[in-house]
Formats: structure tokens, C-alpha cells, sequence
């Protein structure tokens, strides 16, 4: 029978059939959880949430929907009409003797005396400047500025993690060639909701994988393994017992400076992905790594032995 749910991260509701104990991934949030008693809601209280949404919705329409009106109202509003002293005819022009108004009349003009040539008379002298011409300085003669370096685009800091010696050989699916690069046992630097970063609490266990491509023709994206609260990478103790992933504070995320999704390049140079575990027990014995390769665009899933010195400095 249906039940319904209240996700424990986002807190939107959501119906199921699934009974307590059964790990579900929230659709809204994509946060995977575990349905606990406590979680679930009854049909009442849906419907006083429901309520509780409507009602400030109403309010504010029965605010702004009269105050919006008012507004249109106000400003689609005619123009009053013009003063009677603005619509009053000019005066019109005194007519001439045909009935059409006369133009104004120019001002005379005062008459032009004319200056008779004196033919006799001397040219007269230009006046002579007594002060000597002051001296010009010439500007130097321009320089050539010397090449400037212009510094290159900024580039993201990535987390340097110390892993050890050990790499396990490369594996071929598809299109694609997949290792294990390294594995570390430290604290990793975490990023808040805030974008404030800082390190986890304990240390983690890191493995970093690395990816390539080994066709051109077939163009493959890493998308990460991890995504929130959804891991599509598992590691298994020698017993079969599976290594819990690590727990994150509630909305942070590793701060490695990798992108969720990441091209291949044709040239083959490998990218990078870091799946991050709880730290196993030194005598947990050989480690097996199981990676979904539909996250680099092949099928099925691609495992790793991991020995029990790798992890030992």
C-alpha cells in the first residue's frame, strides 16, 4: 500500500510502497536515504501541509492582485484636457491692402563709405616684435617600450593528494582504459554550503582513478562516481563485507577541483576521479574495487584487486 514519505534532506514528500529498511534515492534531491518509521507521514498531515502552502499563497494574491489593478488603473488614466487660456487662437497679423499680412520691414542699411586709394601714399612698415624669438626644446625621439610577459589564465588549484607507490595496470573496456592511480589514507579538504573550505573531521580513504581514451573515433566523458549522496563505485573487504563510503558534512562536497563531467581528450592523456571510503581495518586483508563503466559511456562494471600493502607506506 502506498505510503507517504518525507525525505529527510529536502523534505518534500514522496510516495512509495517500499517498506522500513529499504534504501531509496529522493527524486527531487537525488539524496539516497533509508525509510525509517519516523519518516513517514500521514495522509492528514499531507493535507495540512497542503494547507499551510495555500493559504499564504491566497493571502498574497488577495494583497497584490487589488494593489496591481489599482496601479494599471492609475496609469492608463486620459490625459486632462488643455486650459481654455492655452487653446485661444493668436492674434492674427494686420492684413495689407490685398488681405494678405504684410512682412515686417527691414531696418535700412546705413550707406557704405568708401575709402578713396591713397596712390601716393607709403606702404606702412610691419610692426617689429623687440622681444628675441624664445628658444623650442624637441622632444627625444620616441623609444621602442620594452615586450611586456603577460601572465597566463588563472587555473584551478587541484588537491594534491600524497598517495603512495602503488597503481594497478590498466584495464581496456570499450573505447576507454581505466586504473587505479593511487590510494591515500588522510584528511580530505571539504567544501561547505557556505564555499567555505576545511578538512574533514577524521581521515578517509582516497582512491584516485584515473581514465582515458584509446579510440579517437568514439569521443567518451568521465562523469564522477560520486554525485551527493549516490556512489556508483563500491569497494568489498576480503570477507565480502562492503567498505562503507565516507560521510560528508550534510551539503558539502570534496573539494578537489574536478569537474563533474570531464571530456577525454584524443591525444589520450588520462583524467581523474577520486572516490572517497571510510578507512579500513589493517587487518581487512585485500581490497576489491567495483566501478560502474556506464560513467565513462561503456557497460558494465570493471574491478580491481587491490593488495593489502598498497595501502601501507
Amino acid at each position: 500500500m502506498l505510503s507517504v514519505i518525507a525525505c529527510p534532506y529536502c523534505e518534500r514528500l514522496i510516495e512509495t510502497d517500499q517498506p522500513d529498511g529499504q534504501r531509496i534515492p529522493c527524486p527531487y534531491c537525488d539524496a539516497g536515504f533509508v525509510i525509517r518509521p519516523e519518516l513517514r507521514v500521514r495522509r492528514g498531515s499531507v493535507g495540512n501541509v497542503v494547507a499551510r502552502i495555500c493559504i499564504p499563497i491566497g493571502y498574497v494574491l488577495f494583497v497584490v492582485l487589488p494593489l496591481t489593478l489599482t496601479i494599471w488603473y492609475f496609469t492608463r488614466r486620459a490625459e486632462p484636457p488643455a486650459s481654455r487660456d492655452e487653446t485661444a487662437a493668436a492674434p492674427a497679423a494686420p492684413a495689407g491692402a490685398e488681405g494678405k499680412p504684410e512682412p515686417p520691414s527691414r531696418p535700412a542699411r546705413p550707406p557704405r563709405k568708401e575709402k578713396a586709394p591713397a596712390w601716393d601714399a607709403e606702404p606702412e612698415p610691419l610692426p617689429v616684435d623687440p622681444a628675441p624669438a624664445a628658444e623650442v626644446e624637441l622632444a627625444p625621439a620616441p623609444r621602442e617600450a620594452p615586450e611586456a610577459f603577460v601572465a597566463p589564465d588563472p587555473r584551478p588549484v587541484l588537491w594534491k593528494i600524497p598517495v603512495g607507490s602503488y597503481s594497478s595496470p590498466w584495464r581496456t573496456v570499450g573505447a576507454v582504459d581505466i586504473r587505479v592511480a593511487g590510494l591515500a589514507v588522510t584528511k580530505v579538504p571539504v567544501v561547505d554550503p557556505n564555499e567555505r573550505v576545511a578538512e574533514s573531521a577524521a581521515p578517509l580513504l582516497a582512491v584516485v582513478v584515473e581514465v582515458r581514451a584509446n579510440v579517437t573515433s568514439k569521443p567518451r566523458t568521465l562523469t564522477s562516481w560520486t554525485h551527493g549522496l549516490n556512489h556508483y563505485g563500491a569497494i568489498f573487504l576480503a570477507n565480502g563485507q562492503e567498505l562503507a563510503p565516507a560521510e560528508l558534512p550534510r551539503g558539502g562536497k570534496l573539494n578537489t577541483g574536478l569537474a563533474y563531467k570531464q571530456p577525454l581528450p584524443e591525444d589520450g592523456t588520462p583524467v581523474r576521479d577520486v572516490l572517497l571510503f571510510a578507512v579500513p581495518a589493517a587487518d581487512a586483508g585485500e581490497l576489491s574495487l567495483r566501478l560502474e563503466a556506464e560513467r565513462c559511456g561503456e557497460m558494465g562494471d570493471v574491478w580491481f584487486k587491490v593488495p593489502a600493502t598498497a595501502l601501507k607506506k
